[in-house]
Formats: structure tokens, C-alpha cells, sequence
């Protein structure tokens, strides 16, 4: 079983009509972190692939988080890495 992590939004973001402000990020693997690189894409875009595989939520979904909450979501796959 992997380990997840919860994170709490200050702001989150709209999934159709009601507000997201928590969400679950599970532990990535070798593999996550190669499907990532592989879509040839910036490095900015290949983290933001990667963090949205890990917490089952969309690229768009984490677009439109503010910076102060995608700072959260950064934090906790730093904390998987330590």
C-alpha cells in the first residue's frame, strides 16, 4: 500500500459548480516520474503532468490553483522525496 498525503487548499479550485480545497497526493515512483519527462514537454509542464497524476486531478485543475496553493502541492511531493 502506498503512502498519500492530504492537502488543504486556502483558495482550490471549481470542479463544475462546487469548490475543491482538499485533495489526496500519493507516493510517486520511478515510474510516474519517467512518464513525466517523456512527454518531451518543459520542465514546468512535466512537474505539473506529474503532480496531477499523483493527486488524480486534472492539468487544468492545478492550473487554476493559486500560486500559494500549487506552493502546497510542490511541498508535499518535496516531503515524499526527504
Amino acid at each position: 500500500m502506498m503512502d498519500t498525503k492530504p492537502i488543504e487548499f486556502r483558495t482550490g479550485f471549481l470542479r463544475g459548480e462546487a469548490r475543491v480545497k482538499t485533495c489526496q497526493m500519493r507516493e510517486p515512483t520511478v515510474d510516474d516520474q519517467m512518464n513525466a519527462q517523456g512527454t518531451g514537454k518543459t520542465a514546468a509542464a512535466q512537474e505539473l503532468h506529474l503532480f496531477a497524476s499523483l493527486c488524480d486531478l486534472t492539468p487544468d485543475e492545478l492550473r487554476s490553483l493559486s500560486l500559494h496553493d500549487y506552493g502546497r502541492v510542490q511541498q508535499a511531493y518535496q516531503d515524499f522525496l526527504e
